[in-house]
């Protein structure tokens, strides 16, 4: 009994480990297009715009998904995402096309 218990929580723990990051192109009024990686069961994103990405990890939000560091924060809603940078106007209505 413990053996099968045991095999199937590192069954649980490997899928979970390999899960694939979920990924979707966001493109914006401005005509900003910005591909989103969300990975680590969403606690972060890998933000891509031509041949610069970086990541953001998750922070705290009171509606959506809100990932930030110093410069840069991305926020998403369900089909809907913000950009904002330091120094710079926000730019908002970005539009989530299908996922991988």
């Amino acid at each position: 009994m413990n053996r099968q218990w045991i095999a199937a929580a590192l069954l649980a723990v490997t899928a979970a480990g390999c899960a694939r990051p979920r990924g979707y192109e966001f493109r914006c009024p401005d005509g900003t297009s910005v591909r989103a990686r969300f990975v680590a069961g969403g606690d972060s994103v890998v933000l891509s715009s031509g041949a610069s990405s970086v990541h953001l990890p998750r922070t705290l939000s009171a509606d959506g998904g809100r990932y930030a560091n110093d410069t840069l924060v991305f926020w998403e809603k369900g089909r809907t995402a913000s950009i904002a940078r330091a120094g710079h106007p926000a730019v908002e209505g970005c539009t989530r096309g299908d996922g991988e």
